[in-house]
């Protein structure tokens, strides 16, 4: 079942490099507070250097209402850290003087994109469309098949249960490489262009 497991995370980080999740999150400011890290809930308050954002702003009242705007450092011509906001390390980073006109009853609104979470247990449900869900079991099917033919041993017990007697290797090298296709070209598919940061 672990084997089961590894592919699946396996499947969601080569997923995540063609096609992230697009985020939302509201963050609660607190005085004399530079940094927030982002998705901790979603990453166990673990750093996730991959996490890039498009849109930093700040917000305020129930319901919240849109107050201004933050400037991406990525779009000026400095890159001290008053020039503008970014992401390091999982981390959004804003200008001190943009803290400082932000008061606590504030929200930091962000919109970005990241890396799919990581499945702990066996319960958990993947928070992907059906699309997504099928580019995950092709790409579960190519690494069994690649474990599989790469291993002598492992292909030997697996040849011994039922149905699997009269497989051969080049049969199963046959359906890696229809596999394998099949996985490119929904790889291909799955391709979102993503936003620059504003």
């Amino acid at each position: 079942m672990d084997a089961v497991k590894d592919f699946i995370q396996q499947a969601l980080a080569a997923i995540s490099r063609v096609a992230p999740e697009q985020f939302q999150e509201d963050i609660d400011p607190v005085d004399d507070t530079l940094a927030y890290r982002l998705r901790t809930l979603a990453f166990d308050n673990t750093p996730v250097p991959e996490i890039r954002l498009v849109r930093v702003e700040v917000w305020a009242g129930t319901p919240p209402r849109f107050r201004f705007k933050i400037k991406a450092k990525a779009g000026t011509l400095s890159r001290d850290s008053n020039a503008g906001w970014e992401v390091w390390n999982g981390t959004l980073e804003i200008p001190s003087y943009i803290a400082a006109l932000i008061p606590t009853t504030d929200l930091i609104r962000v919109w970005g994109y990241s890396p799919y979470s990581p499945v702990i247990d066996d319960a958990d449900v993947l928070p992907v469309s059906a699309e997504l869900e099928l580019a995950i079991r092709t790409f579960c099917r190519v690494e069994g098949l690649r474990r599989l033919t790469s291993s002598r041993v492992l292909f030997k017990q697996w040849q011994t249960r039922s149905n699997n007697t009269d497989v051969t290797l080049g049969q199963l090298n046959s359906d890696l490489q229809v596999a394998e296709e099949e996985w490119r070209r929904l790889s291909r598919a799955l391709k979102v262009p993503e936003q620059n940061p504003d």
